[in-house]
C-alpha cells in the first residue's frame, strides 16, 4: 500500500534493517538519499528514486518499513510556588489547581525538550533565559499556528524574571526542537526531533501535537526515544465533540498521556477522552506568551490538551531532578498515581488518574 503511495510525496522514508544498513549508506546517498534517523535507519529518499530502488531491497530482506513522508495531520495545531512578580502570575489560575503554589521548583536539572513548531527567542520571556538550548533553527513563518512552540514553552519554564507570566518549571534546562521548518510537520521532521533526543539520553520529552493516522515508523521512534531514557508526555487531543478520535503519539504505549480540565476541576468540552488517559492538568484559558509578531501585547489566553501536557512535562523533570534516583518507569508512575483524583472513583478516559498534584508527587 505504502508503494502505491510514493508519487503522492516528494520523499518516501525507508526504515532498513539495522544489520544491513551501513552497507546500503553509500547507494543511498547516490540516489539523494538522506539519513533522518541513525538509531531507527531511516532515510529520506527522493520518491522516484524510492521507487526504483526498492523492489531490489525488499528482495534483499533489507527493509523493514516504507512511508509516504506525509504530514502528521491537518490539524496539528487546531487549539490554538515562591511569590513571584511577574505581572501576569495572578491571572495564572492553574498554579493552584495542580499545587504549584505549595513548592519551590528546583534548579536545573533534568532536561524537558519541547519538540513543536518554533521557539521565538527574542521574546522577552526567553531572549536571556538560562538554560536554553537550541536544537535546529527556529523558524518563523507567517502562519500564526508558529506562536504554538512558544506558547507550550511558556506553560513548562518561562522564567521568573518579573516580565509576562512563570511557567511551572521555570528555570527547566529547556531545549527546544522545531518540527515545522516548512509550516505544516511531516513524519520526517518528527522521526529528526526524536532521533535528536534519542542521542542525548536521559530528560523529558513534550509532544502536544497529534494525528489520527498510525504510522508503524512513528511508534518506533517513539519507543526508540524512551529506550535511550526518555519520559514522553504528549496531549490527549481536542477532539471530544466528534467522539474523541484516537491521536498519535497520545496512545502509543509508554507515553504519559495527558487530558485538560476547567477551573473546576471538570473535563473540558474538547478533551478528547481515551481508555490511554493517565493524567489530567488545567487546559482552558491558559495565559501564554507569543510572538509579538501574532500579538503585540506578547500574550494571550489559549485552550486546549496542547497546554495541559507541558504542565505535566515541566512538573515531571522538576519532580525527577528532586527524585534523581528514580528510573524512568518510576517517574512515569509516580507522576500519574500522584494524581489527585476526580471524576469516576479511580482510572477514567476523561481524567486518567486524576489532576497532576506536584505536592504529591515529590512526596
Amino acid at each position: 500500500r505504502a508503494l502505491q503511495q510514493l508519487d503522492l510525496y516528494p520523499t518516501t522514508l525507508v526504515e532498513l534493517d539495522r544489520v544491513k544498513a551501513s552497507a546500503l549508506a553509500a547507494r543511498l546517498r547516490r540516489s539523494g538519499g538522506e539519513p533522518v534517523s541513525p538509531q531507527l535507519a531511516v532515510w529520506a529518499l527522493p520518491s522516484a528514486k524510492a521507487r526504483r530502488l526498492l523492489p531490489a531491497l525488499l528482495r534483499a530482506g533489507a527493509v523493514r518499513s516504507v512511508t509516504p513522508n506525509r504530514p502528521l495531520d491537518d490539524n496539528l495545531f487546531a487549539a490554538l510556588f515562591p511569590p513571584y512578580t511577574d505581572p501576569l502570575f495572578p491571572s495564572e489560575w492553574w498554579i493552584s489547581r495542580i499545587g504549584a503554589d505549595r513548592w519551590a521548583p528546583p534548579g536545573p536539572g533534568v532536561p524537558l525538550t519541547v519538540i513543536d513548531s518554533g521557539l521565538d527567542t527574542s521574546h522577552e520571556e526567553f531572549r536571556r533565559r538560562p538554560n536554553t538550548t537550541i536544537l535546529n533553527k527556529q523558524i518563523l513563518t507567517e502562519d500564526e499556528s508558529e506562536l504554538h512552540g512558544t506558547a507550550v514553552s511558556s506553560v513548562a519554564a518561562a522564567p521568573a524574571n518579573g516580565k509576562g507570566l512563570v511557567g511551572v518549571y521555570p528555570r527547566a534546562r529547556l531545549r527546544s526542537f522545531d518540527v515545522s521548518p516548512q509550516g505544516l510537520p511531516t513524519i520526517a521532521d518528527e522521526l529528526r526531533a526524536l532521533a535528536a533526543v534519542s542521542a542525548r539520553g536521559r530528560g523529558v520529552v513534550n509532544i502536544s501535537f497529534g494525528g489520527s493516522t498510525y504510522f508503524p515508523i512513528e511508534e518506533h521512534a517513539i519507543l526508540s526515544a524512551i529506550n535511550a531514557g526518555s519520559l514522553v508526555v504528549a496531549a490527549a487531543g481536542n477532539f471530544r465533540e466528534i467522539l474523541s478520535p484516537i491521536e498519535y503519539p497520545a496512545n502509543f504505549p509508554h507515553v504519559l498521556t495527558v487530558g485538560a480540565t476547567d477551573q473546576t476541576d471538570e473535563v473540558t468540552v474538547f478533551s478528547s477522552a481515551t481508555p490511554a488517559l493517565d493524567l489530567a492538568a488545567p487546559g482552558l484559558e491558559i495565559p501564554v506568551a507569543s510572538p509579538h509578531r501574532y500579538y503585540p501585547s506578547g500574550y494571550l489566553d489559549l485552550s486546549g490538551t496542547s497546554f495541559s501536557a507541558p504542565m505535566v512535562a515541566g512538573a515531571a523533570a522538576a519532580v525527577w531532578t528532586k527524585r534523581s534516583k528514580l528510573g524512568l518507569t518510576q517517574i512515569f508512575e509516580v507522576m500519574r498515581r500522584s494524581a489527585r483524583d476526580v471524576g469516576d472513583l479511580g482510572r477514567d478516559p476523561d481524567t486518567g488518574f486524576g489532576i497532576l498534584n506536584i505536592p504529591a508527587a515529590l512526596k
